[in-house]
């Protein structure tokens, strides 16, 4: 429940790459998304990395992954560019 609803704050407000909620749980188990926030701070230190670990990422594939999703998104758009600006 908590991953679905955090997912779907992600969508709703247009993020790509990543990012971190803040959710809630009450009593009877219904998820509040508090906060999204899709500029993370990935300091070795921050709660960000630290739950990563906890999946066993290391900071190293935790930061390579960020990078090869901003590539996924970004290089084509790049390489049209570039191709434009060549031509």
């Amino acid at each position: 429940k908590i991953e679905a609803a955090a997912k779907g704050a992600f969508k709703a407000i247009g993020c790509t790459g990543y990012a971190t909620a803040d959710v809630r749980v009450d009593k009877e188990g219904h998820v509040y998304v508090i906060d999204v926030n899709p500029d993370s701070y990935i300091a070795g230190e921050s709660d960000f990395v630290k739950a990563a670990a906890v999946l066993g990422w290391s900071y190293q594939q935790l930061l390579e992954k960020i990078v090869q999703l901003a590539v996924e998104r970004c290089a084509p758009k790049v390489l049209i560019n570039s191709e434009v600006l060549m031509a």
